[in-house]
């Protein structure tokens, strides 16, 4: 390994394969919220096709894996000790996650993006929400205590919390369980994602260790056909449980995390000697504006083109996707990229200068 930097500030080497991951995740949740690609159902092949998509799409499932990947590349400049920069740091990280939702809200709003009545907790904000709790908890509360005990000792705890929330749910009046990962509210709901954002980190201190390993024992398709049975199982305990009552997101996508863990350490793994797929791992870069603007441009479709309707068919809705992934792509070129650059010249102008020694 090279000797590290004499400076704060974090290497700009990237783990390959997890920006396709990002991606795919993002055109998940966009799948989701499209409404399938037959709606109406004119037909039973079309009712049968329409029932197996959406139950096989999970989008909250994609949430629990950009928490994961997330707390991974937080802590992966930061895995071998380097000291944190606090200006620099917190600089960097909010501009650069804040500017674009702002943007979000002022060029929805003559598409057609309110905010719910529900508030933020109604959109994929809620998510937004808890990276930012976990960006201001990271050097100031995580990474101290991980250095005093350690980040398995860190994780048990998180998860302990976490399953004693679960439980004192169950016997709350005030709780009400419609089934989903946020309905714990905005409050809450970042204590319940902290422990799949915290594996992350483990991953990234264990990363050497996998980098070092020849292969994936397992092939790396069998992880990823198992991640997407995982996610449409937790589907079908939510909704169509067999035993007969419901099973929220909140308990099974927080046991899912786990199973994220092992499979992106094995996507670790397979990409040291493989190579990404190129326009994948290019369109990653960009999966934030996906996953910001997916639902402005959504309501704009649905407005201006009336496409979610009963006579909607596949060729239509693959339409729309190409739409949706076509507004999200200039999107992030007139405003994520931009606050991109900003946030980096301005944690390059807040961190400490280099110490020279003779």
């Amino acid at each position: 390994m090279n000797a590290a930097p004499q400076n704060n500030e974090p290497t700009n080497h990237r783990v390959q394969g997890l920006d396709s991951i990002r991606f795919v995740c993002a055109l998940w949740v966009l799948f989701r919220h499209s409404g399938g690609p037959f709606p109406g159902g004119n037909s039973a092949a079309e009712n049968l096709v329409q029932s197996a998509f959406m139950g096989l799409i999970s989008g909250q499932a994609a949430v629990i894996v950009f928490f994961v990947i997330s707390g991974f590349c937080i802590h992966y400049p930061f895995r071998h000790g380097r000291v944190v920069d606090l200006p620099s740091f917190y600089s960097r990280r909010l501009v650069r996650i804040a500017l674009p939702v702002l943007a979000m809200f002022a060029a929805g709003y003559p598409l057609g993006f309110r905010l719910p009545q529900g508030g933020l907790q109604q959109t994929v904000l809620w998510s937004i929400v808890a990276e930012v709790i976990y960006y201001i908890l990271y050097p100031i509360v995580l990474l101290p205590l991980s250095k005093r005990f350690n980040w398995t000792i860190l994780q048990i705890a998180s998860f302990g919390i976490t399953f004693l929330l679960l439980l004192v749910s169950l016997f709350s009046k005030s709780y009400v369980n419609n089934g989903n990962y946020i309905d714990f509210g905005i409050g809450w709901t970042w204590l319940l994602g902290l422990p799949c954002w915290i594996l992350g980190c483990v991953l990234a201190s264990r990363s050497d260790v996998f980098l070092m390993t020849p292969k994936p024992r397992i092939s790396v398709w069998a992880w990823r056909f198992g991640a997407i049975v995982l996610s449409a199982s937790a589907n079908l305990l939510r909704w169509h449980n067999p035993l007969g009552f419901s099973i929220s997101y909140t308990w099974s996508l927080t046991l899912f995390s786990i199973y994220v863990y092992f499979w992106l350490a094995n996507e670790i793994i397979y990409y040291k000697t493989a190579k990404p797929n190129a326009f994948l791992e290019s369109a990653g870069l960009w999966s934030y504006s996906l996953y910001l603007f997916h639902v402005p441009s959504l309501m704009f479709l649905y407005k201006a083109v009336q496409t979610y309707s009963a006579n909607q068919g596949g060729a239509i809705w693959l339409t729309k996707i190409a739409l949706v992934l076509l507004f999200s792509f200039v999107f992030y070129k007139l405003f994520e990229a931009p606050s991109q650059q900003l946030a980096t010249w301005i944690g390059k102008k807040l961190s400490p200068k280099p110490t020279v020694t003779a």
